[in-house]
């Protein structure tokens, strides 16, 4: 559901469909010394990348093609969905939790601080914008996680398969699974990718 602030990534595991994270791509960190993590350094060239953005370059949650599934999945996370408005900078907020979904304008002030994705998949797309009942496809939906949903999904990627250093992850998968016809608030390691794995 969510190319680095989202399109759908190459490499990714078989699944429903992809939306990959978002990422404000800029370079080397910062720092003196050994190690892995920001330091002290005076680099004019280096950006240290924050938490939020590592794990906008990082996870990567799967959608589905089918619009009713891809809203029922976002709306289960609680997930901001947004589409661009017709005026510059403006922005449609969907209400995924009435049926169907109904959104108002919004400048997006509000999800500044949220982990984002952006979802340019054509198919992903077709399908929201039908389930949505939207007169015309998006060029593109953006999704906003809540703060407490992000670091819910920090402690599982922590302790996933015993714990892996945070330097030593290329990427985390996720899906939301559906048990008993409803899908969990909480979404699921599906496979994870070490760096320098093929």
């Amino acid at each position: 559901m969510q190319r680095n602030v989202a399109p759908t990534s190459p490499g990714s595991p078989k699944g429903n469909s992809k939306t990959s994270g978002a990422g404000n791509v800029a370079g080397p960190g910062k720092g003196v010394g050994k190690g892995v993590g920001p330091g002290t350094g005076t680099s004019k060239t280096g950006v240290v990348f924050t938490r939020k953005q590592k794990h906008e370059m990082r996870w990567q949650i799967l959608a589905s093609p089918d619009g009713d599934v891809h809203v029922q999945k976002l709306a289960a996370l609680n997930i901001t969905l947004a589409i661009p408005g017709k005026a510059q900078g403006s922005f449609v907020v969907f209400d995924l939790t009435k049926q169907p979904p109904s959104g108002k304008l919004s400048d997006l002030a509000a999800q500044r601080d949220k982990v984002m994705w952006i979802n340019t998949d054509p198919k992903e797309l077709q399908g929201l914008a039908k389930t949505l009942r939207l007169p015309e496809v998006p060029r593109f939906a953006a999704i906003f996680l809540p703060p407490e949903l992000e670091e819910r999904m920090a402690d599982l990627e922590q302790t996933h398969n015993g714990g892996r250093p945070e330097g030593e992850i290329e990427k985390t998968y996720w899906d939301v699974v559906q048990r008993d016809g409803v899908y969990e608030n909480l979404p699921t390691i599906v496979h994870q990718k070490v760096r320098g794995q093929k």
